[in-house]
């Protein structure tokens, strides 16, 4: 069996240690356990998730996702571990605080390694959950968990999605950045290598593989997606919004970064905002290509309902004869649709 241990090392901060069992070490998989705080905040109960599970990298063997989250003993909570892409979805909305009985938020949670010499990894506020992806070269046999309320604040109604406000003026502020993202017009942005690294694991990989020449460097060419949407991403990692994602000319280029640095929860943002989207004749077939590759099935089918019940318009646009060239398989899957089921044969 694991074992949680908790202490308060100074007056609101605590140290919680998490050790593992020894199935857990030989197992690995999806892990939750609940602890309550002691001395000051005795008062204040917390769920620490775990999915421990083998590196994609090849120079680090093992990947930590971490959420910690406030427990709730209410009859509509759920006791059953979800996985890392359920988590980092949490509707926050779900929530209730009454003013009788507010809530202490951490001024910061972050989680250190039993190596002496390991780094520590700051976990990131994203609504109720910290979160954050660690990644290791051998299993340990414990998790260091740390929990400062310094300065923390009574939130009396849950509503905002995200407060980790003064890491976020970090960004808008350019202020102490370890990383420089380099564009083709010549411009550059800065970032903070622990904030990427707990928003995104191909992040985390990238920086913490030693022979990587972009953890080295700390300065990472961007080609594939223009400033402007690498902005609005990188504005998500630090705040859980991007203010222009529901803008038609962003939303796709949004997903596919999101896509490319595995975030999961901004692609299903994406994808909510396009199936909110009216059709229209002007980027329905340019719509239905994209969803068709991207394999979002939903759209996909939503855009092609569009497609073939106005196919007699569409058929005859400029578009079409672009999917006939480039996407026969597509074309072929709107001609059956509109043609209607197959005719039974009788032999």
């Amino acid at each position: 069996m694991s074992e949680i241990i908790v202490q308060e090392v100074r007056p609101r901060l605590f140290r919680i240690n998490w050790v593992f069992s020894e199935a857990m070490i030989k197992d690995m998989g999806m892990y939750k356990e609940t602890f309550q705080l002691r001395g000051s905040y005795s008062e204040l109960s917390y769920t620490i998730s775990c999915h421990l599970s083998k590196s994609p990298a090849e120079a680090l063997k093992y990947k930590y996702d971490i959420t910690v989250q406030e427990f709730r003993s209410d009859k509509n909570s759920s006791d059953q571990v979800k996985s890392p892409a359920e988590m980092l979805s949490y509707d926050s909305s779900t929530w209730t605080k009454t003013v009788d009985n507010p809530k202490l938020s951490p001024t910061y949670v972050w989680v250190s390694s039993s190596n002496p010499r390991g780094k520590e990894s700051l976990l990131l506020k994203m609504a109720d959950n910290w979160q954050a992806v660690k990644y290791c070269k051998s299993m340990r046999e414990f998790l260091t968990i740390w929990m400062d309320f310094t300065n923390a604040t009574i939130v009396e109604n849950q509503t905002a999605s995200n407060s980790f406000n003064d890491i976020s003026e970090l960004f808008f502020k350019q202020t102490l950045c370890d990383v420089a993202f380099h564009f083709s017009n010549g411009k550059t942005i800065g970032a903070h290598v622990l904030i990427l690294s707990a928003g995104s694991p191909v992040f985390a990989s990238m920086f913490q593989a030693k022979s990587g020449r972009e953890s080295q460097a700390r300065k990472v060419t961007i080609e594939d997606i223009g400033r402007k949407v690498f902005r609005q991403f990188l504005i998500y990692l630090y705040t859980g919004k991007a203010p222009k994602l529901e803008r038609e000319s962003m939303t796709q280029s949004l997903y596919e970064a999101a896509e490319k640095y595995k975030v999961v929860s901004l692609q299903r943002e994406c994808v909510q905002a396009l199936l909110q989207r009216r059709l229209k004749i002007e980027n329905a077939i340019d719509l239905l290509i994209w969803s068709h590759s991207k394999a979002i099935t939903k759209l996909f089918e939503i855009a092609m309902k569009f497609v073939t019940d106005n196919f007699r318009e569409l058929c005859y646009k400029s578009e079409w004869l672009e999917v006939i060239k480039n996407h026969p398989e597509l074309c072929l899957l709107v001609n059956q649709r509109v043609a209607g089921p197959a005719p039974i044969t009788v032999e």
